[in-house]
């Protein structure tokens, strides 16, 4: 895609590291609200995060090389193993509780759907309000939120469709759907930071954060979707139930 579009080489080194990058842990949120399969997708981005550590310098001297030539001793290896802590942590966390004390588990699990959503809706609007100057570069460049589209989208399609391909039940292949299409753009922000010279890496920053706009925007058609569909079966439900007791009663 880098190649293929006539963006900068900083956007495009951009777009090549948060392509580059694991799952983050929003995918988890949206796996959970979306009714898919937690489990693979914890898994997933677990297997992910860790690969990333070996993966990234590899695809940085590698392909990154045919884009923007960098010394792999510049990536910020301390923070890349600290946002990947960040997700591996809690994971190991939830697991020692589900063995240890499961009842308490149990309890944080009913509050999991409504924190999750708290959460999304958080980042979505806040970080909607820090990102107000990169709405004003987008004005005048279209070109990049288009291509920040085009690579979760992609992402959310090949999922899908090696996922279906292997005759996957649905929601193992919405979990590897949405596993696929979402990166960590964390970690995407801070190696270019780091590893890029200014003003190169701020500039190269600004894709991962348009990809980090545009990831969810399907994901919420559909949270929108499922929740209209589960409000009217639920409202037709109650209706044959109240007419199935009328009927009782005569």
């Amino acid at each position: 895609m880098v190649k293929l579009t006539p963006i900068s080489p900083e956007f495009g080194f951009g777009l090549f590291i948060i392509g580059s990058a694991p799952g983050g842990g929003a995918s988890n949120v949206w796996t959970r609200l979306l009714g898919s399969d937690l489990n693979l997708s914890i898994t997933m981005t677990l297997i992910s995060s860790l690969a990333a550590l070996g993966m990234i310098p590899l695809l940085f001297v590698t392909l990154g090389n045919l884009i923007k030539p960098l010394s792999v001793s510049r990536l910020p290896y301390g923070l890349i193993t600290a946002q990947i802590l960040a997700i591996f942590l809690p994971v190991v966390g939830s697991l020692l509780m589900r063995r240890f004390c499961p009842s308490l588990a149990d309890k944080l699990r009913l509050g999991m759907r409504s924190t999750a959503l708290i959460f999304l809706l958080y980042v979505i609007i806040f970080g909607s309000v820090a990102y107000l100057p990169i709405y004003r570069l987008m004005a005048r460049y279209p070109l990049l939120l288009a291509v920040g589209a085009i690579l979760p989208f992609t992402g959310y399609l090949i999922g899908f469709i090696f996922a279906k391909l292997l005759c996957c039940p649905w929601p193992l292949v919405t979990a590897i759907a949405i596993e696929t299409g979402v990166q960590n753009s964390g970690v995407a922000i801070l190696i270019l930071i780091n590893a890029m010279p200014q003003p190169e890496g701020d500039l190269g920053v600004i894709m991962p954060i348009i990809v980090a706009l545009m990831t969810p925007l399907p994901l919420i058609c559909i949270f929108l979707v499922r929740l209209v569909v589960g409000l009217i079966k639920r409202k037709e439900a109650k209706v044959s139930s109240t007419e199935s007791d009328d009927i009782d009663v005569l």
